[in-house]
């Protein structure tokens, strides 16, 4: 009996050379979430499949298979968004995270549309602060969606941050008032909330606690901050 087919929307987060001809391919979804697929000739010259190599791309794609890894039937570019220079940086620090925090086949459709928002958000942007600030809405965004979000207002015992006081921040628990490990002053997550981020000491400590709170999902560091930094 002929397997039903499924399509959607996808965008390629990791591919790897695949026996012969063939490519094993990650896709996140809109419809369908994260899924695994094996793209067959691939890397023939003249394969169906070519345009799978191209960053940036928004696929929609058919597949089939009752198993975790699926066989790919097509892929058609829907759209090509820039992602040459530091907009790569970012494309790929993406997609890690993309790859490594989600489950298979569980779609989060808002995460999906947030993440080609930020693509094509690149394409017309080039303020590092907005884009940055951009960044770290998205990562605050998955890890609340994953079940591990935290209270950027708030310190651990319900108290509103206080913009002269420092914190400490556990990926856990959330903020706690006058410990010194981590040091973070109330005055950032303040400005953060606000989207205030010209300041360079407050971009910093927002990224250290969105990378702190992912490492902690993920349990070991991310490769791709070793590029994008």
């Amino acid at each position: 009996m002929r397997l039903a087919q499924k399509e959607s929307d996808a965008i390629l987060i990791h591919s790897r050379k695949f026996q012969e001809t063939s490519l094993l391919c990650t896709f996140f979804t809109k419809d369908h979430g994260k899924i695994s697929v094996i793209a067959k000739g691939a890397r023939r010259k003249k394969s169906k499949f070519q345009s799978i190599a191209v960053p940036g791309a928004i696929f929609r794609i058919t597949f089939s298979g009752k198993n975790d890894l699926k066989t790919l039937i097509s892929c058609e570019t829907l759209k090509t968004i820039d992602v040459k220079g530091q907009n790569l940086k970012i494309y790929l620090y993406l997609n890690e995270i993309i790859l490594k925090t989600l489950e298979a086949e569980e779609p989060i459709v808002n995460i999906y549309d947030d993440l080609i928002s930020i693509f094509e958000y690149l394409n017309f942007c080039s303020e590092k602060d907005a884009i940055e600030l951009k960044l770290r809405h998205f990562e605050y965004e998955l890890i609340s969606e994953l079940g591990y979000g935290f209270n950027t207002k708030e310190d651990i015992e319900g108290n509103l941050i206080d913009e002269d006081s420092r914190y400490s921040f556990n990926p856990q628990l959330g903020f706690t008032k006058g410990e010194r490990r981590n040091n973070i002053l109330g005055l950032d997550l303040i400005k953060y909330n606000k989207n205030l981020f010209e300041d360079q000491q407050t971009r910093a400590s927002i990224k250290f606690i969105m990378r702190s709170a992912l490492e902690n999902i993920i349990e070991k560091p991310l490769a791709s901050k070793e590029i994008f930094k």
